[in-house]
């Protein structure tokens, strides 16, 4: 399983090799100096698009209609269930996530996960369990984890992304399941400043401090059986913990149950399907070609603007000529004598 995980993750870096180059030229040496002569392109046609495109695809929380079908349809029940799913939509701050998305798709691709959390704070029918509410994530491009043999998200055999975490809390997690060893993800512990997250592409190059962290991999395995019925469930879910330092070593869970929709708790988007290739082509990926030779263009003429020089030689002796020609408008006559 680390062997797949790490081709895939092989795979995926093959697509999001512009993409760093792709957001510092979107944000500019204004919102970050990173002493990269590639980010002061004279024209940010990224932030000209995504200004432009962004608010037709995310201008508002989705709005959920719900209709009755058929003469035995309650209505009643259809209105209650889209005021319910259009509550949740506002108060789980839907919109803000769908705009991440959105602008993760311009640039590549964008991926969100779905998942049930739970809510002390809802209405309890056993006391001590809390009810639940899905929950939709954001997962960053470079935080993506798929089959790289698959041509679409719905034939891959796992599914799943990668995220940082403390120690302490996967040991936390870990006590309240059954399906992790506390004492395992303890033995991932060292005494190095770098377990790993420095790793992670986002954090590269920001000098963040030794937090005791470790990489999770969160796989969905469709096909994956736990012994159990399975028809009571759909795949299982496998997390791998491990450290990125010298000292590689990583830990698996056990399989456990995943009890959601057969298409698994990953959605991916993109604005263009490539054939033979699972991840989607983004907008401005495919007129990167194009942006590199129009600010090469608009370089040069800066470039030669810079260096243009216009001159007037007149005799040495004639100081007047000299002076009339410096005080006229252009295109006037001067009378030579």
């Amino acid at each position: 399983l680390v062997t797949e995980v790490s081709a895939a993750v092989a795979w995926r870096k093959r697509h999001l090799l512009e993409m760093e180059d792709q957001v510092r030229k979107y944000h500019g040496a204004s919102y970050l100096d990173d002493h990269m002569s590639g980010s002061r392109d004279p024209e940010n046609y990224a932030f000209s698009f995504i200004s432009l495109v962004l608010p037709r695809l995310a201008n508002d929380v989705p709005r959920i209609q719900v209709e009755a079908q058929g003469d035995q349809g309650d209505d009643s029940t259809a209105a209650a269930i889209e005021l319910a799913m259009n509550t949740w939509a506002t108060r789980s701050h839907l919109r803000r996530t769908i705009e991440r998305i959105a602008v993760d798709m311009i640039f590549t691709w964008g991926a969100a996960m779905v998942t049930p959390e739970p809510v002390q704070s809802m209405r309890r029918i056993e006391p001590g369990h809390g009810g639940r509410t899905p929950r939709v994530y954001r997962i960053a491009p470079d935080r993506l984890v798929i089959d790289p043999a698959a041509t679409d998200l719905s034939d891959a055999r796992y599914v799943g992304h990668q995220y940082v975490c403390d120690v302490d809390d996967l040991i936390a997690k870990a006590d309240d399941s059954e399906y992790f060893d506390s004492d395992a993800i303890e033995s991932l512990r060292t005494n190095d400043d770098d377990m790993g997250a420095e790793s992670i592409s986002s954090r590269q190059g920001r000098n963040v401090p030794d937090r005791d962290e470790i990489i999770v991999t969160e796989l969905w395995i469709p096909d994956g059986e736990t012994g159990e019925d399975s028809d009571l469930y759909n795949g299982v879910l496998i997390r791998l913990a491990s450290t990125a330092s010298e000292d590689f070593r990583v830990i698996s869970s056990e399989p456990e149950p995943y009890y959601g929709p057969s298409t698994g708790p990953y959605t991916l988007v993109g604005a263009y399907t490539v054939p033979g290739d699972v991840y989607p082509l983004g907008t401005l990926t495919a007129a990167q070609g194009l942006l590199t030779e129009l600010n090469s263009h608009l370089k040069s003429m800066h470039t030669a603007a810079g260096a243009y020089r216009r001159l007037v030689l007149v005799d040495s002796r004639g100081t007047k000529l000299a002076q009339d020609i410096a005080n006229s408008p252009d295109l006037h006559v001067v009378p030579v004598e």
